[in-house]
């Protein structure tokens, strides 16, 4: 059976933002495992291409300090 994409985004979107496995989307939506692991990784992929120059980029150096400064400020030193 083809699943168009809007089915197999929503399968992603129900892993991803409830936590779902790929057995429990199995359940809900009828489709394979197989499918819903690959419509996440190709789904993943997509997001990693599109926003990886803009916002997936290494911290600055400065960007490492405000981070560590806000994390110590909440209890959790040195968390990087």
């Amino acid at each position: 059976q083809k699943f168009t994409a809007v089915i197999r985004m929503l399968a992603v979107i129900l892993m991803l933002a409830y936590g779902s496995s790929a057995d429990q989307v199995d359940e809900i939506a009828r489709m394979g495992k197989s499918t819903v692991l690959e419509s996440l990784v190709r789904f993943c992929d997509a997001v990693e291409t599109l926003y990886t120059r803009d916002y997936l980029r290494r911290p600055t150096p400065s960007d490492l300090q405000r981070l560590l400064q806000k994390a110590e400020s909440r209890g959790f030193p040195g968390m990087i």
